[in-house]
Order: C-alpha cells, then structure tokens, then sequence
C-alpha cells in the first residue's frame, strides 16, 4: 500500500513542474505578483480508513497529500492551508502547519 501511495506521490510532483514555472515565472517578471499554492485535501485531517478505525487524524498521516503539499511549500511564496471544518478548523490548520514547517 505505501509503495502505491509514493507511486501516486512521484506521478503527482510531476504535476507541480506547472506551479514551480508558475511560482518562478512570478518572481522572475513580476515580483510584485504573489502566488498562491494549495494542495486540495479533505476537511479533517488523517486517512479516511484509519479515522473510521478510531486511529488519530493527522495531516502527516496521508502520505499522498502531506507528501505533495511539502513538496510544494518548499517552491511557493505562499501556501494555503484551508479546506477545514468550522469546528476543527484551527486544530485542523495548527496540525497541518507543523507539518508543513517542519520542512522548512
């Protein structure tokens, strides 16, 4: 399964060749311009099948999109962490931020 899951991760990265040009081609012509990046996710945070099993619900835990929204932060100006649900949304948000952090 995990061997699967960096498969989709590697076959997304290329994918973010358009958002790096984005990103680059920004800073290169117009530097005033921002760029925001977003990796699209669920609303909580965690693998569907191990919140349904009672298992936490991290951002770190869905190899596919933690793995590509790191990907992405390392070339953005700015990175977007919403798509939450209003009563998690800053436990939400926190957890994906420390994540994405821990990068940097």
């Amino acid at each position: 399964m995990r061997e699967l899951l960096e498969g989709r991760l590697r076959y997304a990265r290329k994918g973010c060749v358009f958002r790096r040009f984005l990103s680059e081609a920004a800073s290169e012509f117009y530097p005033d311009l921002t760029i925001e990046q977003v990796i699209c996710c669920p609303p909580v945070n965690g693998v569907d099948k191990a919140l349904r099993s009672g298992k936490s619900g991290r951002f770190q835990d869905d190899i596919f999109i933690s793995g590509l929204s790191k990907y992405a932060v390392e070339f953005s100006g700015m990175f977007r962490t919403y798509d939450v649900l209003p009563p998690f949304s800053v436990t939400t948000t926190l957890d994906k931020a420390v994540c994405l952090f821990a990068v940097c």
